[in-house]
């Protein structure tokens, strides 16, 4: 494994609260149980995928803010790792919990550590906007 990669996945729930899961046994199925139902994966960029529930929207999951803004500024990340300096237009309407990791070959491996750090930082922005820290109110 990379030493960009760590040895677990990294999911992020509708409510802005994420965990750790270790890759063991039956892969498919864990991460049928962590998405609560068939999985869809999306490459996000050469490093990243996400997996999600593939019938989310259609079964009322709620929308996954934290994992939207996470995995549109993934999608443009470049191939060594690297953020880019400019905005990427696109964007990704994410529900249920969403599962980010990478992918070799055919095989899903951990979650790279940018990844991981981009959600954390999110994670702490949206927290800070909740409570009121001098962020201004729109």
């Amino acid at each position: 494994m990379s030493n960009n990669r760590s040895d677990h996945v990294l999911v992020v729930h509708p409510d802005g609260n994420f965990e750790r899961c270790e890759l063991a046994g039956n892969v498919l199925a864990v991460m049928q149980g962590l998405v609560g139902g068939y999985v869809e994966r999306v490459k996000l960029n050469p490093n990243d995928i996400l997996l999600v529930n593939d019938e989310g929207a259609v079964n009322g999951m709620p929308r996954n803010e934290l994992a939207e803004q996470v995995a549109t500024l993934l999608m443009a990340k470049n191939k060594d790792d690297s953020m880019p300096l400019f905005q990427t237009t696109h964007s990704v309407i994410l529900f249920g919990p969403v599962v980010f990791a990478s992918q070799e070959g055919d095989r899903i491996s951990g979650v790279m550590h940018t990844t991981k750090t981009l959600v954390e930082l999110f994670s702490m922005n949206r927290t800070n906007e909740k409570v009121g820290d001098g962020y201004p109110n729109g």
